[in-house]
């Protein structure tokens, strides 16, 4: 019977479905709502490309799982961080993001808002102006992880809340993740993780979707260096991929990325400094459309 279901296949038969996965890995369903959900905000991440090793809360908007600490010492300190990053048109995001080890595992406690500032309001293009409005998200997140030998596991609800001129709505999301990290000696382990973002129900009259993501992660220390490959696909883009890598010298860092098929960046570069429980990153993500890039700033600091 096994041999019959195998001989009934052919090798074209085997390439088609294989084109059939692809074909959908690189299919857009857009365009989506809450697309600030998609931006890098933490400089430490985005200096590499959108590849992360640091645990803590750097990680809560790419991989829940990982604000638990699983390399290294099992010691824990709380942190805090906060994030500005500016964009195109006089737009910005801030985020700010708080972690602790609570309930046999570990708490997050985000907040990420999007503020547009004053846009002109006009009849028709390029019709006399007559008005202003703005637009702001206003995003709120609790992430509890769990650790299991070398893997954690980790989740985060969140609330999400838009306003356009007039108009105003809210919503829902679930992130889940997991993280295995493999220590290969005290100077190097290899790390793989996965992750599905931004879950959440279709909102307003129009049936918006969020920008539902999967992620896939590769990443190894080795030394001085840090560095990975990272796969996504989001709901309303092609598949994404990315590379990036960080070399420390002291307590200073200096890291660089590529990202492939990514609508908004790519490539991307950027330095931290890290002195004692203070650490202090920038990170620059030029694009190639006429629109000014994305310079980031984060904070954090160990409690």
């Amino acid at each position: 019977m096994i041999l019959l279901v195998l001989f009934s296949f052919s090798f074209s038969d085997v390439l088609d479905e294989i084109g059939d996965f692809w074909s959908g890995l690189n299919e857009a369903h857009g365009p989506t709502g809450f697309e600030v959900l998609q931006f890098d905000m933490d400089a430490m991440v985005s200096g590499m490309g959108g590849i992360y090793w640091d645990e803590g809360i750097h990680a809560s908007s790419f991989n829940p799982a990982e604000i638990m600490k699983i390399s290294g010492s099992y010691e824990w300190n709380s942190e805090v961080i906060f994030t500005h990053r500016t964009l195109a048109c006089g737009m910005n995001t801030e985020f700010i993001g708080y972690s602790r080890p609570m309930w046999g595992g570990a708490v997050g406690i985000t907040m990420l808002g999007f503020f547009s500032g004053e846009m002109e309001l006009r009849g028709y293009i390029p019709g006399e102006l007559f008005s202003s409005y703005s637009a702001e998200n206003l995003i709120a997140g609790f992430t509890y992880a769990r650790r299991y030998g070398e893997l954690s596991i980790g989740g985060t609800c969140r609330y999400l809340h838009e306003r356009i001129f007039t108009d105003s709505y809210s919503t829902y999301s679930f992130d889940f993740g997991m993280s295995r990290l493999f220590p290969l000696s005290e100077a190097k382990a290899l790390r793989m993780d996965i992750a599905f973002l931004h879950l959440g129900p279709k909102y307003t009259e129009l049936k918006f979707r969020l920008p539902v993501t999967w992620r896939v992660g590769f990443k190894a220390h080795i030394g001085s260096f840090r560095g990975g490959i990272s796969l996504s696909k989001p709901l309303n883009t092609k598949l994404q991929y990315s590379l990036g890598g960080e070399y420390k010298i002291g307590w200073f860092a200096l890291r660089a990325g590529k990202k492939f098929e990514n609508p908004l960046e790519k490539y991307s570069f950027g330095f931290g400094i890290a002195k004692d429980r203070f650490t202090l990153d920038y990170s620059y993500a030029p694009t190639d459309n006429g629109y000014e890039g994305a310079h980031l700033f984060t904070a954090s600091i160990g409690l």
